[in-house]
């Protein structure tokens, strides 16, 4: 059975908080050290992991979306870029030895001043059944975001010191806790993790074996009653900025006999990942609580993002059930960031079962978060009863859209044109009736030339929106 920390271990807290995140996305970082290209290049480490099958990518955010589901060959670090959905192997490095450490090893009895975000106080994602993967992201960022921090809460307050984390819950009968002192006290925990270090920022997983009150196995590290480990961990040469976290997907994944997995993906096309064997702690057989945020860069630190900030985290789960996560008022990292909970808005339709929190240092309501069940999938097409038509005569062009789904489909269409160059151009909205619906272009409402027409149906409430294929319009003189 999975268990959270026992009596007297559990702090699950109400949060009634403000919080204000600056995160927005610019400048996005490129991903991978220059080791990693050229192990990759030279044929060292494993094969290239095969593509995934029948998969079309047309945008980096469909690509950023499709390329954590592409499995890799085997252990190790690898990397990926835009259009390709495949992993190509890297050359691995040693995650820095800082713990992050659980909150019951952190600060949390001596800490002063406001509530913020961590250090017990969090939401996480809680399922009934197993969770096989978990992505975290963050939506409505603050524009102008930024943040420092302490680099393993030490020193000066560096710019974009930072970890990002997916955290599982802390969980007893573990195989690793079998040469504790008790094993029936001791806590399995395994973090997926983002860390910033000099410069360079890292990727990889730690373990934890709290309360293993004997001498760690070998390999890993002494924490006070606790052990912990690093797996290895992929390097960026150029490490994450507070704006990169409007585009950043961090997703976690466990496989029982297997690997687990954490990769990180950036919108501008560029992503990488580390696996190891599950058997360290045997995650997969246990995981059913999730926690996901922006914290402080390791020992316990605190991320202090500028004034005004306010952001949305989101984790975006693959469980054994469609049914929406509980809502569980409750961490398990021992970093903070200076952000308080605040009153999330409710999440549309999603396709996996998701969890939303929003933080901020502004002006906030009562803390609250959001959850979605997994919502039916969506097809749209479009088709074009010509190819091409002569300017000034668009009204000859007719439009048809049909959207399919397992559901009842409603909701609207809206189509756009794209030129080669310059902005895109809305040509209609169409209202579906029993999943279809039509329009005809207006006279002059192209300029000649050739477009790209694309239908972008917005979803309903219990389906999820879908894009069409893009279809060619010549408009002639």
């Amino acid at each position: 059975m999975v268990e959270s920390p026992g009596a007297g271990r559990a702090r699950r807290l109400v949060v009634v908080l403000a919080a204000v995140l600056p995160l927005a996305g610019a400048g996005l970082a490129a991903l991978g050290a220059p080791a990693a290209q050229a192990a990759a290049s030279s044929g060292a480490g494993p094969a290239a992991a095969p593509p995934a099958a029948h998969q079309v990518v047309r945008t980096k955010a469909q690509w950023q979306a499709a390329i954590s589901k592409v499995r890799q060959p085997g252990s190790g670090c690898f990397r990926a870029s835009y259009p390709d959905l495949q992993w190509h192997a890297a050359a691995c490095a040693v995650a820095p030895k800082w713990p992050l450490a659980p909150v019951l090893r952190s600060r949390s009895a001596t800490r002063a001043g406001p509530a913020t975000v961590g250090d017990a106080l969090d939401y996480s994602a809680q399922t009934t059944g197993l969770i096989s993967q978990a992505t975290g992201s963050f939506q409505d960022v603050t524009s102008d975001i930024t943040e420092k921090g302490q680099q393993d809460d030490s020193g000066p307050r560096v710019a974009n010191a930072f970890t990002l984390q997916l955290n599982t819950q802390f969980f007893s009968s573990s195989p690793a806790c079998a040469g504790s002192s008790d094993p029936s006290d001791c806590l399995a925990w395994q973090q997926f993790v983002y860390l910033y270090d000099d410069g360079a920022g890292y990727v990889f997983m730690q373990y934890w074996l709290i309360d293993y009150d004997a001498t760690c196995p070998v390999n890993w590290f002494s924490y006070s009653t606790d052990c912990y480990t690093n797996s290895d961990a992929n390097m960026l040469n150029s490490p994450l900025t507070a704006k990169d976290l409007a585009s950043v997907k961090l997703t976690a994944s466990a496989a029982s006999g297997g690997n687990d997995e954490v990769s990180l993906s950036l919108g501008s096309g560029k992503a990488t990942s580390v696996t190891a064997s599950d058997s360290m702690i045997d995650l997969a057989a246990f995981w059913n609580t999730t926690e996901w945020g922006a914290f402080g860069d390791g020992g316990g630190g605190e991320a202090y993002f500028g004034s005004g900030t306010t952001l949305e985290a989101k984790t975006a789960l693959t469980t054994d059930s469609s049914a929406a996560p509980e809502c569980v008022e409750e961490g398990f990292t021992g970093e903070t960031n200076n952000l308080t909970l605040t009153s999330t808005p409710a999440l549309g339709p999603e396709p996996s079962p998701t969890l939303a929190s929003k933080q901020t240092n502004g002006k906030s309501g009562n803390a609250s978060c959001a959850t979605a069940a997994q919502a039916d999938s969506s097809a749209t097409s479009l088709k074009l009863s010509a190819s091409s038509v002569t300017y000034g005569h668009e009204n000859a062009e007719h439009l048809t859209v049909h959207v399919t789904s397992a559901a009842v489909v409603t909701g609207k269409v809206t189509v756009t044109a794209k030129p080669a160059k310059g902005k895109s151009v809305k040509l209609c909205v169409i209202t579906l009736s029993s999943g279809a619906g039509s329009c005809t272009l207006a006279r002059k409402a192209l300029k000649s030339g050739s477009w790209k027409l694309t239908a972008a149906y917005g979803g309903a409430p219990d389906v999820v929106g879908s894009d069409s294929a893009q279809k060619a319009l010549k408009v002639r003189k």
